[in-house]
């Protein structure tokens, strides 16, 4: 009955990553770059009205090194290495919560970062402390609100937390 259970969930999930993988959005319009973003915002050729996606964000292999609160960012816990990687050419975005694969929809305009749906993830078991590091991790990227890269750091801000990124 149990795995009956997480079978159905399961499925209901990927079914729902389907459907949200088929909306689409309507264009952006232009914004002005916050004080300190890396990104220029320029018009794509033949519409004027839409920003390019952030430059540097996307096609990099990124990896968790801090998160929560500032002034008490809690470390990775060993060997739960937590990845995160945005590919541009279709808005979407995956990784490894340290215990399942994770993905999910975004929109990146200048230094501005929405999830554009619910994440989804495997639903694999592991320690105990490593499932919970990966359900705040994810609640946390859930609430995306901008990002700023400086150098091979990525930082995403979540409201008042925020998540330290950096390249390999």
């Amino acid at each position: 009955m149990r795995k009956q259970i997480s079978l159905f969930i399961l499925s209901m999930l990927l079914i729902g990553a389907g459907a949200l993988a088929c909306i689409q959005t309507p264009d952006a319009a232009p914004t002005q770059n916050p004080p300190g973003s890396t990104a220029a915002i320029t018009p794509k050729p033949g519409n004027p009205t839409e920003a390019p996606p952030a430059a540097g964000l996307e096609g990099v292999d990124w990896f968790l090194e801090s998160f929560g609160e500032a002034g008490n960012l809690k470390s990775v816990l060993p060997g739960a290495e937590i990845t995160l990687k945005f590919d541009g050419s279709n808005g979407r975005f995956g990784g490894s919560g340290g215990v399942n694969r994770y993905f999910g929809g975004y929109q990146a305009t200048g230094g501005k970062l929405t999830m554009t749906g619910p994440i989804g993830s495997t639903m694999m078991a592991g320690p105990q402390d490593a499932m919970d590091q990966e359900s705040r991790y994810l609640t946390l990227l859930q609430a995306a609100e901008s990002f700023k890269i400086e150098g091979k750091q990525l930082q995403i801000t979540c409201g008042q937390n925020t998540l330290n990124f950096r390249q390999k």
